[in-house]
């Protein structure tokens, strides 16, 4: 069974489907969006703050932003995950999330891009995720939160530790510990994976691979295509072409 890997996006999520997966994602969370994983086929180690379970075929789980995790596939694995933005979890966006759930999950039923058991799955999750959607807990340290919000917003731009030591006024040491403690990521990690997010949007807005590199805060291409495969498992080329936009259905579902 060959590896694929194809990004469907809608106006409020994306579906990433993944067939004969082979490609462990190291620790990594999520910013912004609520992630629901719906194993298909094979099994995934899930690694979960203090959870470490293996999800077989027919299963799901559920990470909330910024809960670190990591994936490792054991053989090829076939799975669906669906990333929806925290705002429609939370009730304080202008659609509820059955409905963004719908309006990408329908579409791809509804054109043989996936099938009923696949979606009856995937909504067990967004049925799940409904009866357990908390915000995430503030974080203790008001400077954290301050270098986690340079992090998050300004990406692209050249962060050290020192600097965020600078603007946090708290030792380079302790600013380190304290962060990996709250976040579960070293400041370094935190920022890679946003500068992919980054990325990532760039790519899908059609600029140039080579200006993404520059824009998204990479020093070279060699240094970009080598991190954005560590993290997403593909080159920056191939996962432009593997973003979808969402087909118009071609009949009832």
């Amino acid at each position: 069974m060959s590896s694929m890997s194809i990004y469907y996006r809608s106006s409020h999520a994306e579906l990433i489907s993944l067939t004969g997966h082979t490609f462990a994602y190291p620790p990594h969370s999520h910013v912004s969006v609520y992630t629901i994983g719906v194993l298909l086929h094979g099994a995934m180690e899930l690694r979960q703050g203090h959870e470490n379970r293996l999800v077989h075929a027919g299963e799901w789980f559920v990470a909330p932003p910024y809960a670190v995790h990591s994936l490792v596939p054991r053989g090829g694995a076939d799975m669906l995950t669906l990333c929806i933005h925290r705002d429609i979890v939370l009730g304080s966006a202008d659609i509820s999330l059955m409905d963004a759930a719908d309006e990408i999950l329908l579409p791809l039923l509804g054109n043989g891009l996936t099938n009923r058991e696949a979606h009856t799955l995937v909504m067990d999750g967004v049925d799940s995720l409904l009866s357990r959607r908390d915000a995430p807990q503030p974080l203790c340290c008001p400077y954290i939160a301050d270098a986690r919000r340079l992090l998050e917003q300004h990406p692209g731009e050249i962060f050290s530790t020192d600097q965020l030591t600078k603007n946090t006024l708290v030792g380079k040491d302790q600013l380190i510990r304290r962060f990996k403690k709250e976040l579960g990521l070293t400041p370094r990690r935190f920022l890679l994976q946003n500068r992919i997010r980054m990325a990532q949007r760039l790519i899908e807005q059609e600029m140039p691979i080579t200006e993404v590199a520059q824009a998204a805060g990479f020093y070279d291409q060699s240094h970009f295509d080598k991190r954005f495969h560590y993290l997403m498992g593909i080159s920056p080329q191939a996962y432009r072409k593997a973003v979808r936009a969402i087909p118009v259905s071609t009949g009832p579902v």
